[in-house]
């Protein structure tokens, strides 16, 4: 069962987080459910606003679910709640700000090459602290 949900859910993300993406960067679409809830309430009706507030929190969830499946397992419980829950939150609050960066081009560029930067110094030192990891 919890496989067919997990597919389930991935196959809604896939049709639903690209479209929405899209939306954003091309200002079809605000990033902010309830500027859109009140926007489709009064254009097609509560029942579609509904509908797109349950896509809304399928886009929102994706980087909650992403946090609890790719933290370590040493992680404890209520840790990984708290993570996934920062995750999620600094997504929602920062993706306005993040399409703006994305629409002006080369500071995107520089962006991507500075996060690979840090990101392969990160695993390096946190390597070197663990230890290498074997049988």
């Amino acid at each position: 069962m919890k496989t067919v949900a997990a597919w389930l859910y991935g196959l809604q993300c896939f049709l639903v987080v690209p479209g929405f993406l899209g939306a954003f960067y091309r200002h079809e679409m605000s990033s902010s459910p309830w500027k859109e809830f009140t926007k489709q309430a009064h254009l097609h009706g509560t029942g579609d606003a509904l509908f797109g507030l349950y896509l809304y929190a399928v886009f929102y969830s994706l980087p909650v679910v992403l946090a609890w499946v790719y933290l370590p397992p040493y992680v404890r419980r209520e840790f990984r709640v708290l993570l996934s829950a920062w995750a999620g939150y600094t997504f929602f609050v920062f993706l306005p700000a993040l399409l703006q960066v994305v629409g002006s081009g080369w500071l995107f560029g520089v962006w991507v090459a500075f996060s690979v930067l840090v990101a392969a110094v990160t695993m390096q030192l946190v390597k070197e602290v663990r230890g290498p990891s074997g049988p």
